[in-house]
């Protein structure tokens, strides 16, 4: 067990998130647009992906359907019929880097994160869906293909624990340089076959116009969802008092009593947030924002009631 479930989350503690994913299967007047999308036969014969059976020629068949194999044996033409499968594949990009291991109050960001990301894998293997994901952690990338099944998706959850577990206190262990985003980005791109969905979980602290740039292209055949996570802290500093702040080599003291240095601290907080908003807005994807105290079940029932967003390009 692990001694304090806000600073770190362990393999045990996603597995139980089994259960409230499945309240989130009948989230009342609500879709989810996994559930909507997921691994799903349709009732409609047609050229899918899944094979079904050979049967007689009939008038109206796609010729380039026609079994020449059975044909050939039989002497009468035959069409190959396959079942149509909607499926949205689901693809998770977790953020467990440094920044990510900060907390003024409630859990980590990086908790709050594994704890989102755990809710959707679940979600998406009770319905069928095939899921994968990008771990981007303090000591490298991990990549977990697309697939269904318990056994991909406990991988997956193990990898986001293992990264978890590899965050500690910078001042007391000094992180070794972490991969940038749009690393894990593009090895996320790579995945991205045309109708997916693209969760990235992070607090966008290094997205810049190259990360752009790859969800403008992701964008294009599939949804993107970049759910920035933040600190209250960094949402709304306190009106006094002493904050220690650091980036794991310094750290120094913040006097928010000084007012001139509390609003220009706040206001460059906010610039961030407003440049990770307008850059989700120029490359089409939807951009949430929550805080790492807030209880991730409600939070993710909130989202998912967020708009549809439209597949192509970006106006």
């Amino acid at each position: 067990m692990i001694a304090d479930p806000r600073v770190h989350i362990d393999l045990d503690a996603l597995l139980q998130l089994r259960n409230e994913a499945r309240g989130l299967q009948f989230n009342a007047g609500h879709a989810s647009p996994v559930a909507s999308m997921g691994g799903h036969r349709a009732n409609a014969r047609g050229r899918g992906i899944e094979f079904e059976e050979v049967r007689h020629y009939q008038a109206g068949d796609d010729v380039r359907a026609i079994d020449w194999r059975v044909t050939a044996r039989s002497g009468k033409a035959h069409t190959k019929l396959f079942r149509e499968e909607k499926e949205r594949p689901l693809l998770l990009l977790i953020d467990q880097r440094q920044s990510m291991f900060f907390a003024s109050r409630g859990q980590f960001k990086s908790v709050y994160a594994a704890r989102f990301a755990g809710l959707q894998i679940w979600q998406g293997l009770l319905q069928g869906d095939r899921i994968g994901g990008v771990i981007i952690g303090q000591h490298g990338i991990d990549t977990f293909k697309p697939a269904r099944g318990k056994r991909n998706a406990l991988r997956l959850l193990g990898g986001i624990a293992e990264h978890n577990a590899q965050l500690h206190n910078p001042f007391d262990h000094k992180p070794p340089n972490a991969p940038y985003l749009v690393m894990a980005m593009q090895s996320t791109a790579a995945m991205c076959k045309p109708g997916s969905q693209v969760v990235i979980l992070t607090d966008a602290q290094d997205l810049d116009e190259t990360c752009k740039t790859l969800l403008w292209q992701m964008r294009q055949h599939s949804r993107v969802d970049l759910v920035q996570i933040l600190d209250p802290l960094e949402q709304q500093l306190p009106s006094g008092g002493i904050v220690g702040i650091g980036d794991g080599s310094e750290r120094r003291r913040l006097h928010l009593g000084n007012e001139q240095q509390r609003r220009a601290v706040e206001q460059q907080l906010h610039q961030q947030q407003r440049d990770v908003a307008e850059l989700c807005r120029a490359s089409g994807c939807q951009h949430s924002l929550f805080a790492c105290d807030g209880d991730t079940l409600n939070d993710m029932q909130q989202w998912l009631k967020r708009p549809s967003q439209r597949q192509g390009r970006a106006s």
